[in-house]
């Protein structure tokens, strides 16, 4: 058994699902808590750390769920699930489901161990610093009056690029858990997710070509 994982799993049905007695019998580090509707979700989430959320991808507050992730810090990794699934009561497909949901919290929490956030923006006067994760403040340049636009623009984008960089990580690790669910050997799934980035490296360099052609234009 690993470290211990508390999910909030919404289960908006009217039929009752033995989702948590399932899920707790599959991997004993779980703790499972439903919420059989939105405004159940968010004071359960509200009044304690979780570390997955769970949901039905035919639920009508799905939408709310994505966007509740993207809009949360740190982030929380989503499972969604077909219903049917469940419905059948195949403690195979919870027993699959558990191994899935531990390992995206557990590369979840990797991501975050390892990120360093986007730096921080101070403008002080014309002076323009960055501040990292140390505290330390790094003079990058004075633009006179237009300090204080350009320090907003630049922290938004830098925002942006954080946001960039560990969607792209999550997604990776998204892919890298559905290869290991399929029929691939498991020890070649590493090497295949590195060959399909290297291909992506191609993709983006064609990207930067075809904007640097545009912008020439």
């Amino acid at each position: 058994m690993g470290r211990q994982i508390d999910i909030i799993a919404l289960i908006d049905i009217d039929t009752p699902m033995p989702v948590k007695q399932c899920l707790e019998r599959c991997d004993q580090g779980f703790r499972v808590e439903q919420a059989s509707n939105m405004v159940a979700f968010r004071r359960l989430i509200l009044s304690k750390k979780f570390d997955c959320i769970l949901s039905s991808m035919e639920s009508p507050c799905v939408g709310d769920v994505i966007c509740f992730q993207l809009t949360h810090h740190p982030p929380i990794p989503v499972v969604l699930f077909p219903l049917g699934d469940l419905a059948h009561n195949n403690l195979e497909y919870y027993e699959r489901m558990a191994v899935r949901i531990r390992r995206k919290v557990e590369s979840m929490k990797t991501l975050q161990n390892t990120s360093h956030g986007a730096p921080a923006v101070i403008v002080r006067g014309d002076e323009i610093y960055l501040r990292g994760v140390d505290g330390k403040d790094v003079y990058w340049g004075s633009e006179g009056p237009d300090s204080i636009d350009l320090g907003k623009e630049m922290e938004l984008e830098f925002r942006a690029i954080d946001y960039v960089r560990i969607r792209l990580a999550a997604a990776v690790s998204d892919v890298t858990e559905e290869l290991y669910l399929s029929d691939i050997a498991p020890e070649h799934v590493s090497d295949i997710v590195y060959e399909g980035y290297r291909k992506l490296l191609l993709w983006f360099r064609d990207l930067d070509a075809a904007l640097s052609h545009r912008e020439g234009n």
